[in-house]
Parts: structure tokens; C-alpha cells; sequence
């Protein structure tokens, strides 16, 4: 911060399904939901504890409030609604909860995978800001949520990014740009996950150039002009 005072910090934490099995093997953890399922709410306390302990300190030492958590462990590609309702939403919710408390402000969240079965339950928690993986669809999530939250994504990382062509991506751009823009929350642009390792230049330098090109001028819950009507 004192060698770069005029950019802005940030920090994330993992969300509380995804810390607890950092700490507990994956599938000791989905076989205690079932036989001891008493220490798995234990485990998931303690897990947003944590994390709320670093956030504490973070606000403490930059008093910045950008905050932002990704539970990819809490996808229903592993999680079923109802073990996402019983186990993760209580928790995610007691996170937000948490980080809006310290910093007063709603965190951004990322949650890998599919995730339309449990959109809803994401809103009632308090969630305000969503990045959406590329296995969802982002026309659908408008239509669904994009009056509740703020949405991001969701071009894709690998098939794309990584091992796509230029024409690839700058038309998976202007596809995200399309579906997402209209958004009545509004829209961010983003990549449905982290971009790999080995991204060829060429193809990020691509990306960028299709966001400038078709996202220019855009307003919240509309279609950018250049794009039509």
C-alpha cells in the first residue's frame, strides 16, 4: 500500500464447506453428514470463525472493504439441495453475515460448477454480487436472479481461454456481453473460473480487446449501443 497507494487491495477466503475439507478429508466429511452430522456443524462454525478472524484483520491493517469468498466445494455436482440447505447455506449465510458486520459491505462470491438448483437459496442469504461458472447459463441466471444480485462470468477458462482460438474468444466475449448486459442488477465480465496457467498471450490480449470493442458504453440493464437494440 505505500509503494502503490492508488491501487486498491482486496482479499478473498474460501468459503465454509470448502475450508472444512481443507481441514477434513472430503469424503470423511460427506460421511459424517450422514453418521455424525452434529460434527460437521461443529466443523462448519469453526471453518467461518476462521475466516472471519482473517477478514477481521485484513479490515483492521488496510481498511479496505473489498471482500470476496469462493465455496467451490458447495456446488450441487457434490452437494444435493438438500444437503446444501442443512449443511452450507446456515454457514455461507453466517460468513456474509460476518463480513458485512467488519466491513459493511456485502463480499463477492464464486461458487465452481453448477449451481441453478440452489440460485435461489443464494439470495435469500444475502448474496448481492454472484460470479457464475460457464457450465451455467447466463441468459438463465438473468432471468431467474438477475433482479436479486449483481452477476458476473462466465467465459470459459479452459476450453476457451486456454485452448481456444482468438475468433474463440473474442466471440465467447460478445456472447457473455449479450446474454449478461441486460442484466437488471447489472453485469460484469468475467471468465467462468480462474484463467489456467499457460494462457496464451494472445488470447487474453483477444479478450480484452472484445470487452473494449463490445462492452463500451454500457449501462446497467442494457445492451451496450454498439451491439444493437
Amino acid at each position: 500500500m505505500e509503494l502503490f497507494p492508488d491501487m486498491g487491495i482486496s482479499t478473498d477466503v474460501a468459503g465454509p464447506f470448502s475450508t472444512a475439507i481443507a481441514m477434513r478429508p472430503i469424503e470423511l466429511v460427506l460421511r459424517d453428514m450422514r453418521r455424525n452430522p452434529d460434527k460437521v456443524h461443529r466443523l462448519l462454525s469453526c471453518a467461518v470463525q476462521c475466516s472471519l478472524k482473517w477478514v477481521e484483520r485484513f479490515y483492521k491493517e488496510t481498511g479496505s472493504s473489498a471482500v470476496g469468498f469462493a465455496d467451490p466445494v458447495t456446488t450441487t455436482d457434490i452437494l444435493g439441495r438438500k444437503d446444501f440447505q442443512e449443511f452450507s447455506k446456515p454457514y455461507m449465510k453466517r460468513l456474509i453475515d460476518g463480513i458485512i458486520s467488519i466491513t459493511g459491505v456485502a463480499p463477492s462470491v464464486h461458487i465452481c460448477g453448477h449451481t441453478k438448483n440452489i440460485w435461489l437459496d443464494l439470495a435469500e442469504i444475502g448474496i448481492t454480487n454472484f460470479s457464475l461458472d460457464n457450465c451455467e447459463s447466463l441468459e438463465e441466471a438473468k432471468k431467474t436472479i438477475g433482479d436479486k444480485m449483481f452477476l458476473s462470468g462466465n467465459v470459459a477458462p479452459v476450453d476457451v481461454m486456454r485452448l481456444g482460438s482468438i475468433d474463440m474468444v473474442i466471440d465467447a466475449v460478445r456472447t457473455a456481453i449479450i446474454e449478461g448486459s441486460g442484466s437488471p442488477s447489472g453485469y460484469m465480465l468475467m471468465t467462468g473460473c480462474q484463467v489456467p496457467i499457460g494462457t496464451p498471450r494472445e488470447n487474453i490480449d483477444a479478450y480484452i480487446y472484445a470487452a473494449r470493442k463490445y462492452g463500451g458504453r454500457a449501462r446497467i440493464g442494457r445492451l451496450p449501443p454498439q451491439m444493437g437494440t
